[in-house]
């Protein structure tokens, strides 16, 4: 698999997740988070698997998630880190709440599962 092909398909996975319908599939989220995920949210609060699962359902917002400029690195064979930006998109189409992301993705028998996560806040 190229570098290139790699990047899609991972941004294709983070971007999944930046959907209502998979963020409020407890199946879908349970499939693509590893057992031992871990999120650092940009309020600097951790975030284990299951807290996220729950928060996520909870949540009936329907923001918009703007995302770009994303970045691979390949740490392993089977394990890449991740990085872009995203932000909230309101309803004028303004964007807000500019956040750095990270995630480290380790690629398993049935898939690749996000095993970490951050978000920083940054400017826009």
């Amino acid at each position: 698999m190229t570098p290139e092909t790699l990047l899609e398909e991972l941004r294709s996975l983070e971007e999944s997740l930046h959907q209502s319908d998979v963020r409020h599939d407890r199946d879908s989220l349970d499939h693509v988070l590893h057992s031992e995920f871990l999120e650092i949210g940009r309020s600097g609060r951790t975030y284990n698997k299951r807290e996220v699962i729950e928060s996520l359902l909870a949540d009936r917002s329907e923001s918009l998630i703007w995302s770009g400029d994303y970045a691979l690195r390949q740490i392993a064979p089977d394990t890449v880190l991740l990085t872009y930006q995203s932000a909230r998109t309101i309803d004028s189409g303004h964007r807000e709440a500019y956040t750095l992301r990270a995630s480290l993705w380790v690629r398993s028998q049935d898939g690749w599962k996000l095993f970490f996560h951050q978000g920083t806040p940054a400017e826009q």
